[in-house]
């Protein structure tokens, strides 16, 4: 059996508690945890601090944060990446008919989970996306031009799609029209992704 590390499992009880009441406060957290109440309002604001909990304005007690839901549909698109992934960026790739590149954050790097092709060297510009770099990012090689756009989710992007073209095609189109192409593959997938469309 795992031994418990109570910090964490208070913090866990606290979340938890918010979800099934609908709110918690330090009283709450005093009462149903046995802890000071420093303690407890140490402990939900921490929590605030990271946005797991949010405290509405003059109030006492605090709701789940927008931490929780990003939690939660980060958790969902990479089951299903984990899953779907390569099937999608085969489908991604043949609508463009260049190779294509699925990552998603991990941590401080970027996790290629998923391409059409070999695998992606390039996740510079696949690491700005998902750091929250707003539009198409790019980088001009000599043999190709790698693009990518962040894949939307409610709270930022959840993951990042990367197209690779060879620098003699994309001259042949106006670099609007690249970007314009991108950001809507990243549309559909994460239309695809969050469950609003069955197929890119």
């Amino acid at each position: 059996m795992v031994r418990e590390i109570p910090a964490v499992a208070r913090a866990l009880d606290v979340l938890e508690y918010a979800l099934a009441e609908g709110r918690v406060s330090a009283g709450e957290v005093t009462a149903r945890l046995g802890v000071p109440r420093t303690t407890a309002h140490e402990l939900l604001a921490t929590l605030a601090e990271r946005g797991y909990l949010a405290r509405p304005a003059k109030r006492a007690a605090y709701t789940l944060g927008p931490g929780v839901g990003k939690l939660g549909e980060s958790w969902a698109v990479r089951r299903r990446l984990e899953s779907e992934g390569e099937p999608l960026a085969k489908a991604l790739a043949a609508w463009y008919g260049h190779e294509v590149a699925i990552a998603v954050p991990a941590g401080e790097r970027v996790r290629v989970v998923a391409c059409s092709g070999p695998p992606a060297t390039e996740v510079g510009v696949l690491g700005r996306v998902l750091a929250g770099s707003a539009g198409v990012e790019r980088e001009i090689a000599e043999e190709a031009v790698h693009l990518a756009a962040g894949v939307p989710g409610a709270w930022g992007p959840v993951a990042a799609l990367g197209l690779r073209v060879p620098r003699d095609c994309w001259l042949r189109v106006p670099a609007p029209q690249w970007d314009a192409r991108v950001a809507a593959g990243a549309r559909r997938l994460g239309r695809v992704l969050t469950g609003a469309t069955t197929a890119v």
